[in-house]
Formats: C-alpha cells, structure tokens, sequence
C-alpha cells in the first residue's frame, strides 16, 4: 500500500498521542522511567475513522508513523533495531518529564565543602510532577461556508449582498474557513442570526469611519429612568448635546440634524428596558421621526457620505412584546421610523462548548484542556447554564484575562449581550443591512465637572479663583459635563487638569490632578487654581482635561479685565531659596494698555543678584507711550528684513540686523534703561540675563543692539513667560533623546548621529510623521523635532510631526501637540527645534507658537530660532549644545557654546545670531537615577494641607505609581517597567488619630502596573486644635521601599492649629 506524506503525518500523530496517553498512566503512579515496544504500539493502536486502513494495511502504515516519528526525534529510541517492530523507545515530552524528576539541589554553605558533597544525597528539586496529555484530534472540515449563508442568500438584495460580501472576506483573507467543520458551522450560523458579532467587525473593517470619527452618543437608560415621566431623557439629551435646560425637543432634534450634515452619528440607548412603553413611543415619535424626516428631505436634494444611526439595548428581552411596532426582516416596504428586532440569542450547549474547547486545543491555557468534559461543566455552571456573554466571561476568567478588558478589544461598539437588540437606523446611507449590535456594556462611573470663575470680571492686578469642581451630583448638569469611565479604567485612575489662561498670571501650579476611582464616585472634589490679570482686555480662560492618558474635553469661560491708573510694577520674584543661583539679572517686562487698547507701555522691573552689579537692583523703568500700530508693525520687521537680506551679501543682512536692533533698543528701552545696559557690558563679561515677558512683550531682544553689539551677544540670555514665573525650572532630566523628523527631512539619520554624546544613551528615532509618538514614551527626558521651512518646489513637503502650514497658528500647534502633553508635563524634557532653511528666508512664529506651547505643556527648556537656519549652521549649534549639556554645563553655557561654535564652523553666516533659550540659563541637567516608583498620598475631598475638624474622617488614597502624577515637581526616576513586589504594604504611623485599617494596607496592583491602597483618618471629637504628623511606610516584607509625611491640620470651630 502506498500512503501520501500527509496522510502518514496525520497517523502519526495519532500515534504519539496514543504512546503519550499510555506514558500518562504510569507517571500518574510515579514511574517516570517508563519505555515501550513498537509492536505494542502495532498491535494495540487503532486509527480515526479519518484515516482508512485495512487490517492488513495497517501494521505497515504504522511502521512508517513510527519511523516518521522517530526521524521528528518525537520519540527517543534506546536500541538499534531495524523493524519498529522491535524498537524500545519513550516520547519526547515523556523524557523531559524524566529527566526533571532527577534534578537535585545543591545546597553548599561552604566553599570547602564542595569537594566532599555528593548531589545524591541532595534532596529532589521537583517534589512532585503533574502530567496530562490532550488529544490531537481535531473535527473534520468538510462542510462548505455557502451552506452557512442559505438564509441570506436567498433573501432580498440587501442580504444577498452582504452575504457576498462574508463570502468575499473568507475567501480572500480567511481560505481555512472555505471548509468548515459542524463545530464551526453552528458556531457561524449563531453569529450571523443571533450575536452579530462577525457583521460587527466587517463595520469596523470596511466602515470605520462610523466609529472612529464622528459623533457617539451613548445613553444608559437605567440610571436616569427613576422618575415617573420622561422628562429626565430629554433632561439627559440636552446635556449630551450642550444645550440648557429650557431647550425644547426641537432644538436636540436640530443639534443632532446639524451633527450629522459634517460627521457620522451614533446614538446608543442602553437599557430601554428601563422604560415604559409608552416613553418608548414618545422617544421614537417625537425624537427619532423628527430626526429622519429632516435627513431624508435633504437627502433627496444631495447626496451624504454620512450615516445615522440609533440602536436600543434590551437587557432583559421584554422590548419585543410591547405594542410597537417592529420589523423582522428588512423588505423594500420598511422605512426607517421602524425598529428592527433581532431575534433572542441562544444559550450555548454542552457539545457546542465541548467542540470548541478541542478545536482550540493548542491555543489554550493548559488549564482549560486537561478536564475537558470538568471544564465545561464549570463553565455552564457559571454562566446561567450557557448564556453566551457569561461563557465568554467565565472563559477569561479561567484564562487568567480581564473579561472586559477583552470585550473593549473585540467589540468597538459594546460589549457581549445576552438579550435582544433592537435597532433602527436612516436605511438610505446604511450598506449593511443586517445590524451590528451594541449590546451590554461594562458598568460605568459616572462624574459631573462644573467650571467655575469667582467673578467673569476684574482689574488689572485683581486676583481670580478659578475651580473645577468633579460632583456626583446631577441635579444641576445642564451646566455640566457628564463624563463617563468605565468601572475598570477608573481604578487607581484620576482627571488631570490643565489650566490655560492668557494674561494672567499663576499663583500656584496650572496643572493638578483629582481621584476618579469608583470608590470616590459618591465625594465631591475639588480642584483649585488663583490667578491675578496682567492686562486688560476679554479673554478666556480653558480647562483641558484629560481622564487617565486619554483627551476629553476643554472648558472654557470668558472673562473681562479692566485697565487701572496705577502703572508701578510690583516685583514679581520672591526671595525663594533653590540648591542652583538664580542668573545674573532678572528683567521683567509687562505691557500696560490704555482704556480703548489704541496703545500701550512697557513697564520693565530689573533685579541682580551680583554684587557687582547692586546698581541695576530692583529699579522700575517705564517705556514712551506706543501706538499698536507701531507694536504691530515692530513685529514685521524682521521678516522684511530677512527678506531683504535673502537677496544682498553677508555684510549687508549685517548692516541691516544692526540698524534694527538699534532701532527697536532705543524705541523700547527708557534712556535709563539703555544706560544700565551700557554699564554692565562695560565689565566685559558675559552676564546670564532672564527676561521674564508677558505674552504682548514678545520682541526679538536677543538681536537688540546698543550701538556696539547685539544683547544676544553681550549676555547669556534665557526667557520666559511672565505669568509663569513661579513654575521656572532650575533643572531638568537627561537622558536619551527622542528625535521627531518630518517625512520629507533626507537622512534623518545622520541628524539623530549628531545628538549622540560620549557617555549618554543613542538618540531614539520616533517614527515619522506621528507626532503621537510622544505619548507612548512614558519616560521622555529629551525631545528634538527636526522640520525644513518653505521652499520654491512645495510638492515633497509632508506633514510630519506637526502639519506643515501650521507654523504660524498658535491653535494647531496646540492640537497636534495636546496628545503628548501628559508625557510632556510628567517628564519636563528639554525641548529643541531644528528649522532648516530650504532655499527661501522664513521666520519660525518661535515666541508665539513653537515655544510656548511646549513651554506651558510642561518642557523645562524649550531651544530653536527665530529664522529657518543653514544645515550646517544647525549642525555645529545642536551637536555642541548636546554635547555640553551632556557635560554638566548649565543650559546657558550649553547654549552660549553652541552658538559660538554655529559662528566659527560658518563664519560667513548669521544664522547663528537667530538662536533663542526659553528656560532658566542658570538650569542645570541631573540623569534620573533607579527608583521604585512615586508614592503618592491623596485625601479625597480636600487638599492636603487643608484643615480637618474635631469628629470628622478624611479618607486618602494611597498609591505608589511607575510614572509621577502631572502635579510632581521634584526630580524624576528611572523606574523598572514592570514595577513588581511580593508582598507590598503601607503602614500609617500617628498619634492621636483612629487608623482604618488598623494594621496594614495591603496595595493591590492595578491594571496600568500601579499600586493602590485606602485608609482612613478619624480625628477624636475632643481633640484640641493642633497639628499632627502622620507618616506612611511603604514595605516589601522587611524591606523598606518608600516613606511620606504629612502634617493633618486639627482646627477647632474656635481655634487654630498650632
């Protein structure tokens, strides 16, 4: 007889699975040196009914599976016999198993002992050893996939084509599944008729514009159905769409309307089992007719690329046989005021869940597959006897997965349901018919954030509380925003909160954090910030918030600033104490407007802090009255002037930058001011100069010039923003460079080279053209963005990191940047911009756009120019200004080094004059040393320095995180990826105070990597008022990891703490 090779391969398997099986039984008795004759084999082994052999085929068919067996080295052979027949031999898996139970220990204690030891006396390294074997079978295919796709196929148009287009997929992208086994024939039938779930990821491959961009909606029914009448959904819809509370149906029918004429919408009703049949038909009537009738009367006059779609979830399967009407196939007569009704889903069967645990065999934990007929059984018994949402989640759970974790993977929409799904959509811009089904969803916690100004007006030099306030409450949520987290994401999560707002100037941080985990969902939170206006003038003031790593949303209010007579600039710099010397001279310009905004002064403050110079000491200076006209005009300048320049000689854009520097120093500077100037350059030393400018004193002072030199070349200058002054750096991480390229930058390498510094880590090439790229870098320490200006042939410009036209717009800068600013915030990375001149002079928007940004994201020094520079001048400025960073100098002498070099590698070029610091020139690099995370103590519901009453409990969440909340300013840490104890735990150390829990508290690690704990404070009725200190140890076993202290300020009614 003569057998394929594939045949002989399949028997062979059957075979080793027989041998294994048979080794099974003797080590489940501890005989682990067992072996086996080939004729036992021979004489025992009967094959599938797959494989057709005859009683006389069949002895030799098997030598030749024990032959391809033992050229597979699947079995170990122990003698040198020809025939099989005779062969002695055990299998591979049976060997090791052996093997293992020989291992001993080797425990020595002392090095003289070792010669004498003898590893037999050892004791056994493998107490006892566990071995089980699966078969190897699998379920035929012999099932064609169009016998699945009958009902389809055979229904109308619609169906036929989303049929063809199943049966497309499969035979272009899934060929295995051209022949099916039953196993898998039920299973496709159950997911087109029943779950969806097949149709729901063709949506999302073929139309992922419906859920990637646009607008979702999701509503869950059963948290807001708890009044007698309907009018708490239409309170719900008018806060999802941001309308107020006296809004009528109408006004949501046409915000919905308006959403749709630009971007997809999605709207999602969880739980409309939750309502009464009646709400339903007013919900339907009165919303959803409106709503398709305004789509489809401007569908007849154009055509949109737009969808429109609403589904209801019926959770408990009682929808279907109300009074309403519903449509059980869709025919040319349905139109798309009626719901479509799916039909109930069907528990899973004992033989369907048998068949599919042996069919998936090789992709399961072995746990799964030892006791198949045991571990159905467990799963039938845990899932309500076979409910498919529940088999799905018990599955995970003896997986050792997170069920909903999961579900989010596989389902876009929602999550595994159990229930019917019914649905109604706008059919007309639909191209699959039949419905992908949003069904049950993970259990939500929901918040309501209200933004709140203590006034909408005030003066300049007023102060303003600006807070954000994180409610449970919805009573008032009209003028909320409703955010919903999922229950998982929410644990050990938080909001962070970035506070934006133009001339004004901070007292405190403008970012913080607020807990969102669900056990915080019933306390009321508030986040804080104090704000003084700088300038007059109608601004607003936004909120950026940001649940976990994710952008949600950004509020925004206006406020009024009046102008007042007073002009006296109050010092702004506190005598503060820092481990690094504050630079040479501190100035500090500020822009005063007139009443009606028609012209301005600049009021300028200087400050030394060298003994040498106490002359130039906290001395005011105010500058001539200046039109805004001449303001706007000061800033178009330079442009003309470079380009002027780019048609004229070296020597000639010199003349010119000197006779604009000289120009703008006498018209901004005050006489005396100019004299101050000229006095210091008389020490002929290089002075670090920060100037400290609001956001209307931007100038170019780096290129003002006193009649012998430019400023830019007399100082080290740094800047920095006015109003920031108190979040100012004076140091910063280093560490491994990431490097950000537009795609159409040539050898992006060669640039990254240049960046590499003897003894620091190589430079890290983030993929072009995603500037996303910076938030999956949790531990940025530094970030060079490397981009060509404008050039005569614009057709091999790309946009890449940030979009090419938005250089000059504050805005998109903002945007492309918002999704690294967490990343950016945490790690306050040095920032440099390489702007490379592309054969026509550019200015950059430095101070306006790039700069900025990234300084008010969190960057502690942010280096780039003011004009598109040559390469190579870029070249010899960024290797030297790494390279002495690297060194331990200060930013200002990394900075004056690399702009001295960029002179002499070029000297024919001025491009080395364009550079500009924004950050402390004093700053100086650290390089993060091990740490084992940032423990972090949060009371929930107060800040922590606020005060407690006698009586009262303060709750805190303790934690101890791989990455430093958005809020921490001290330096950072490398930690270890997988941030991993055995046996952390947090112990509170106090006087006086009751501690719950009492003993320790075990911290449980989250999903994210983190851990997370509570406690409770509890302060005595009768304790006076006083200050006690609470400390927190942070242990691994015996080991300590971390410890914090706090002082719980005590305050009696009528007293103060002490």
């Amino acid at each position: 007889m003569s057998l394929d090779l594939d045949t002989i391969k399949r028997l062979a398997d059957e075979v080793l699975t027989f041998i294994e099986q048979r080794e099974a039984e003797q080590v489940a008795y501890g005989i682990y040196d067992v072996t086996m004759a080939g004729v036992e084999v021979i004489d025992n082994f009967q094959p599938s009914e797959d494989i057709k052999l005859t009683p006389e085929e069949k002895p030799e068919a098997l030598r030749k599976a024990l032959a391809q067996l033992a050229n597979d080295l699947q079995i170990i052979r122990f003698n040198q016999e020809e025939s099989p027949d005779g062969w002695i031999f055990r299998s591979r898996i049976a060997e090791t198993v052996r093997l293992l139970s020989k291992l001993r220990q080797r425990i020595v204690r002392e090095n003289n002992l070792k010669v004498a030891h003898r590893i037999s006396n050892s004791k056994r390294l493998v107490a006892d050893i566990k071995f089980s074997v699966a078969s190897r079978r699998v379920p035929r295919r012999n099932i064609a996939v169009q016998s699945c796709m009958t009902p389809l196929l055979s229904g109308d148009t619609e169906q036929q084509r989303t049929a063809n287009l199943i049966l497309e997929v499969i035979d272009t992208y899934l060929p295995k599944l051209r022949q099916m086994s039953g196993f898998q024939k039920r299973t496709l039938e159950r997911i087109l008729y029943g779950q969806g779930w097949l149709l729901n990821r063709l949506v999302v491959q073929y139309f992922p514009s419906l859920i990637t961009s646009g607008k979702v909606i999701r509503i869950e029914l059963s948290r807001i159905a708890r009044r007698n009448d309907i009018a708490a959904l239409w309170h719900e819809l008018r806060g999802r769409v941001g309308l107020g509370r006296r809004s009528t149906i109408e006004e949501i029918v046409e915000r919905f309307y308006q959403w749709w004429l630009t971007q997809n919408v999605l709207l999602i009703f969880f739980g409309v089992d939750s309502l009464s049949e009646g709400f339903l038909q007013e919900l339907i009537q009165d919303f959803w007719q409106p709503l398709v009738n305004k789509v489809i009367s401007i569908k007849k006059e154009s055509a949109s690329q737009f969808r429109l779609l609403m589904f209801l979830v019926d959770y408990e399967g009682c929808v279907g046989s109300w009074n309403i009407p519903f449509a059980e196939t869709l025919d040319p007569t349905w139109n798309p005021y009626t719901p479509v009704k799916l039909p109930v889903l069907t528990e899973f069967s004992e033989d369907e869940l048998t068949n599919w645990l042996e069919f998936t065999v090789d992709e399961l934990p072995t746990n799964l597959i030892n006791q198949i007929d045991e571990t159905v059984q467990i799963i039938l018994n845990n899932s309500d006897n076979g409910i498919p949402e529940l088999v799905l989640a018990e599955i995970c759970h003896l997986s050792g997965l997170d069920w909903y974790e999961q579900e989010e993977k596989w389902l876009r929409l929602g999550g595994g349901g159990r229930t019917p799904l019914i649905q109604s959509e706008q059919k007309e811009s639909l191209d699959i018919v039949n419905p992908f089904p949003i069904t049950q969803s993970e259990p939500i916690v929901c918040f309501h954030l209200f933004f709140n100004i203590s006034s909408h007006s005030t003066t300049v030099g007023g102060e303003l509380a600006v807070t954000v306030e994180l409610s449970p409450d919805g009573n008032d949520s009209s003028n909320a925003y409703l955010l919903e987290v999922s229950r998982t994401d929410a644990i050990g999560s938080e909001l962070n909160i970035f506070l934006t707002a133009p001339g004004f100037q901070f007292n405190s941080d403008n970012t913080t954090s607020l807990p969102i985990d669900p056990d915080t969902a019933n306390v009321i939170q508030t986040a804080s910030f104090n704000l003084t206006a700088l300038r007059s003038g109608k601004t607003k003031i936004q909120a950026e918030l940001y649940c976990g790593e994710t952008y949600k949303t950004t509020l925004e209010t206006e406020v009024e600033v009046t102008a007042f007579e007073e002009t006296e600039l109050q010092p702004l710099i506190a005598a503060r104490s820092r481990p690094v010397p504050q630079p040479d001279i501190i100035l500090q310009v500020r822009t005063t407007w007139n009443a009606d905004i028609s012209a301005c002064t600049f009021n300028y403050h200087i400050d030394s802090y060298q003994p040498r110079l106490l002359f130039a000491d906290d001395v005011d200076y105010n500058s001539q009255s200046l039109s805004t006209n001449w303001v706007e005009r000061s800033h178009s300048l330079l442009k003309t002037t470079l380009e002027e320049a780019a048609s004229s000689v070296t020597e000639d854009f010199r003349s010119r930058l000197v006779s604009l520097g000289q120009y703008l120093f006498y018209s901004l500077l005050p006489q005396e001011l100019q004299n101050t100037f000229r006095t210091i350059a008389s020490f002929n030393q290089p002075f670090t100069l920060l100037i400290l400018a609001d956001q209307d004193a931007w100038f170019p002072w780096e290129l003002l010039h006193d009649g012998q030199k430019f400023l830019g070349d007399r100082f080290i200058i740094g800047r920095w923003p006015w109003e920031l002054e108190k979040a100012r750096p004076y140091e910063f991480p280093v560490g491994a460079v990431n490097v950000a390229y537009y795609a159409s930058v040539e050898q992006p390498e060669l640039w990254t080279e240049l960046l590499h510094s003897s003894g620091a880590p190589p430079p890290i090439s983030m993929q072009a053209g995603i500037f996303n790229d910076i938030s999956l870098f949790e531990s940025i320490r530094g970030l060079h963005l490397i981009r060509y200006g404008q050039s005569v042939d614009t057709t091999n410009r790309q946009d890449a990191p940030v979009r090419v036209n938005s250089s000059s717009d504050i805005q998109d800068i903002e945007r492309e940047v918002q999704p690294a600013k967490l990343s950016l915030r945490r790690n306050h990375p040095l920032v440099s911009l390489s702007y490379l001149n592309a054969g026509q002079p550019e200015l950059t928007a430095l101070e306006q756009t790039w700069a900025s940004t990234f300084v008010r994201a969190g960057c502690s020094a942010f280096v780039g120019s003011l004009w598109a520079v040559q390469p190579n001048v870029e070249a010899a400025f960024v290797s030297a200004f790494y390279n002495s960073i690297w060194a331990g100098q200060t930013l200002g002498v990394a900075f004056q080094t690399a702009c001295r070099l960029a002179k002499t590698v070029v000297p024919e070029s001025l491009d080395w004059l364009a550079y500009v610091l924004f950050g402390d020139p004093m700053a100086r690099p650290y390089r993060p040393v091990q740490g084992q995370g940032y423990a972090v103590v949060e009371p929930i519901g107060q800040e922590i320095d606020d005060s407690v009453s006698p009586g009262s409990t303060v709750r805190f969440r303790v934690s101890l995180r791989r990455t430093p909340p958005v809020w921490y300013e001290n330096r950072l840490m490398e930690v270890a990826e997988d941030l991993s104890f055995d046996d952390l735990r947090v112990f509170i150390v106090t006087s006086g105070l009751q501690v719950t829990p009492g003993d320790s508290i075990l911290m449980t690690r989250t999903a994210t990597g983190d851990y997370l704990g509570w406690f409770t404070l509890t302060v005595p009725a009768e304790m006076e008022s006083r200050s006690v200190l609470v400390q927190v140890y942070f242990e691994d076993g015996i080991e300590s990891v971390h410890n914090l202290r706090f002082a719980l300020n005590i305050v009696k009614q009528d007293g103060e703490a002490q």
